[in-house]
């Protein structure tokens, strides 16, 4: 839900509650999930009247994790796929084309610019654990995530998924028109589980 896009008054109880606070409790307007509505730095000069019709939604997407684990006959170490990725097959040519998991509104927008989430999951094998993120063309490449998005975590309320400053640079694929990045896993998926996952510091 959006905060009111105009009128007389805007109050920072609105704003604490938009980003998911509880109403009536301390927040500043220099708290950085208020500053993330509008994507403010810390500190910098800012009017009530900029966070007229903003959301924090714009930074959110909804999936249900599905799974998708390779055959010992597949790969020496059998690596298990959990979360959410647009086609399995192209990202493992063992898999079929379907999709891994589901997505709900796989557009975010953040630092004034719309990307197309592709898919993020968490992948595990006797040697590592390890989580993806995709987006839709050549974005970032050179790049952590965190310096794409202006954002440092993906989180599950609470509950930090990975941490964006900890992936890989990000790597563009010209023949699936995707930029991937991996790394900085902190909580694994769970095949069948609904997230609503959110981008912010």
């Amino acid at each position: 839900m959006a905060l009111p896009a105009s009128g007389n008054s805007l109050s920072l109880n609105q704003m604490h509650v938009e980003v998911g606070g509880t109403s009536g409790t301390t927040c500043s307007l220099n708290d950085s999930d208020i500053r993330a509505l509008i994507s403010k730095s810390s500190g910098v000069a800012m009017a009530f009247n900029e966070w007229f019709g903003a959301s924090s939604t714009d930074d959110a997407i909804s999936i249900t994790a599905g799974q998708f684990a390779e055959s010992s006959d597949d790969a020496k170490y059998p690596t298990t796929y959990r979360g959410y990725l647009y086609d399995m097959s192209k990202w493992n040519t063992n898999a079929s084309s379907a999709a891994l998991g589901s997505i709900s509104d796989s557009s975010i927008s953040l630092s004034g610019t719309t990307y197309t989430v592709k898919g993020v999951f968490s992948l595990a094998n006797a040697l590592a654990s390890n989580c993806v993120i995709v987006l839709n063309g050549n974005v970032g490449t050179g790049n952590t995530l965190a310096t794409v998005l202006g954002v440092d975590y993906l989180k599950n309320g609470s509950t930090t998924m990975i941490d964006l400053t900890s992936t890989d640079t990000g790597t563009y694929s010209s023949t699936d028109n995707y930029t991937y990045w991996a790394g900085g896993l902190t909580t694994a998926f769970t095949n069948g589980t609904s997230y609503n996952l959110t981008f912010t510091d």
